[in-house]
């Protein structure tokens, strides 16, 4: 690339001009250093230009020669030549690639034998052009995620909901007056369920089964009366495991509260019984007497 600016020399002295011939020539003569300065640089410019168009067009020539080597290139397409699939010919001024073997199929008519490159490319350029811009892309049709491994990963669906839409759920008595025999652990039926995630409650039994490995909260709440020792105790699979007690008189319309985390595996279950000593203990039906549970971590 030259990049040199020549400045022009000043006006020559001449014979012609006697007056003026002295302060021209000096201007001249003093002109000339720089003058040959700024020529020297041209031309070593020139020559690293020229240097560099040669090396060009070397890179080029060598670009394609293994262009038409990839291409398995034969030349001009010939009638009396058998062609295999992969290689190309020249035909009318068109490269076209072999689809399938054959002899004399031409080019430009027979598309079951031959593909243009052009065409190729277009139909390349078109694939591409389908594709959404790395930048703040526009996802159609189905995509997929691979599952996340490390943190700010994309997430797929399934793995989102597998997070998101754990085990949990509501249920209260809506029955009527459950009469407790005193002293006597007895289960308590929570008969309908106000909200839940994947059918962990069931309202026939009164059981939570998690289907999920996890940490769970529990908590539940009795609307009692007729003792002076209330207990709540949660139950798993059939035993108890947590509990709370209190020797407060308990008259009508009482609430007493428990609530626990507990380990819990998919195929466990969990109820909630209730001890009361006293003279006509009863549990009475109301939002006040419930049961729920949500998975808390795994």
């Amino acid at each position: 690339m030259i990049t040199e600016t020549i400045t022009p020399l000043p006006i020559a002295p001449s014979t012609s001009d006697p007056v003026n011939f002295r302060a021209r020539g000096d201007a001249f003569l003093s002109a000339l250093n720089q003058f040959d300065d700024e020529m020297n640089t041209v031309i070593s410019e020139i020559n690293s230009t020229a240097q560099t168009i040669n090396d060009t067009e070397t890179s080029a020539v060598q670009a394609k020669d293994a262009a038409v080597s990839s291409a398995n290139f034969q030349g001009t397409w010939s009638s009396g030549t058998a062609y295999t699939v992969g290689q190309s010919v020249a035909h009318n001024g068109i490269i076209y690639r072999a689809l399938q073997a054959g002899t004399n199929q031409q080019p430009d008519t027979q598309t079951a034998y031959w593909v243009s490159i052009a065409t190729a490319s277009e139909a390349l350029l078109a694939l591409i052009n389908q594709k959404a811009p790395l930048a703040s892309p526009t996802f159609t049709g189905t995509p997929t995620a691979p599952t996340p491994t490390t943190d700010y990963q994309v997430a797929n669906k399934k793995y989102v909901d597998d997070k998101v839409n754990k085990p949990c759920f509501s249920a209260y008595k809506n029955d009527e007056n459950q009469p407790i025999t005193s002293g006597v652990s007895t289960k308590v039926t929570f008969t309908t369920e106000e909200y839940g995630r994947t059918g962990a409650y069931d309202i026939t039994n009164s059981r939570f089964t998690p289907s999920v490995d996890g940490i769970y909260h529990v908590i539940s709440q009795a609307d009692v009366s007729g003792g002076t020792d209330v207990q709540l105790r949660l139950y798993k699979n059939g035993s108890p495991v947590r509990g709370a007690r209190s020797t407060w008189t308990f008259t009508a319309n009482s609430k007493f509260q428990f609530s626990c985390d507990i380990e819990l595996v998919e195929s466990d279950y969990v109820e909630m019984y209730i001890t009361i000593t006293g003279s006509t203990p009863v549990v009475y039906p109301s939002k006040s007497t419930f049961f729920q549970a949500h998975y808390v971590r795994s």
